[in-house]
């Protein structure tokens, strides 16, 4: 399992279950971590061929070196250890084959669950909520976004004892 439905479990393995007896919760939580812990990896061959793909090269060939272990796996993508030409450490970040439309077809199916979830949820207003949801997910996916991020944090001005937000606030 992998995409929003996977990123759904994570986020469930946070969250208190009213209505659930003190060891029932903690039962339901700890089996929705292993969505958040155990991510199993997917090959480097598999990867290699969505980096390729997405650099029109080979990924040896644009860096210096890439470390074909995982540095992580998680519900989207992995993340690898490399070193650009010219030394530099870096973090290349690949979202799995095929997850942007899985991300969408998951979306779709959760929408088409609204109705059950106001009788479930009574009190709820389900709209908003999966509009967050589907938001948030989607900027999880958008990785340039998350690059651009990072990219400001950066070159923030923050003295390197604190920290900067994406918009530059120093904390």
């Amino acid at each position: 399992m992998r995409g929003a439905a996977m990123k759904a479990g994570q986020v469930l393995s946070t969250v208190e279950f009213p209505g659930l007896d003190e060891d029932q919760s903690a039962h339901l939580k700890q089996r929705l971590a292993s969505l958040r812990d155990d991510v199993p990896a997917v090959s480097w061959k598999q990867m290699r061929k969505v980096l390729a793909d997405e650099w029109g090269a080979d990924p040896e060939r644009v860096l210096g070196s890439i470390d074909p272990e995982p540095a992580a796996a998680a519900s989207i993508g992995q993340v690898y250890r490399g070193r650009t030409a010219d030394g530099a450490d870096v973090a290349v970040k690949i979202q799995y084959p095929g997850i942007g439309e899985a991300v969408e077809s998951d979306m779709r199916n959760v929408r088409m669950l609204a109705p059950l979830l106001r009788r479930l949820m009574p009190g709820l207003d389900v709209k908003p909520v999966l509009a967050e949801l589907s938001e948030r997910i989607a900027a999880e996916c958008d990785y340039e976004l998350e690059a651009s991020s990072h990219r400001t944090v950066a070159t923030s001005p923050c003295p390197r004892s604190t920290r900067a937000s994406a918009a530059g606030a120093c904390w």
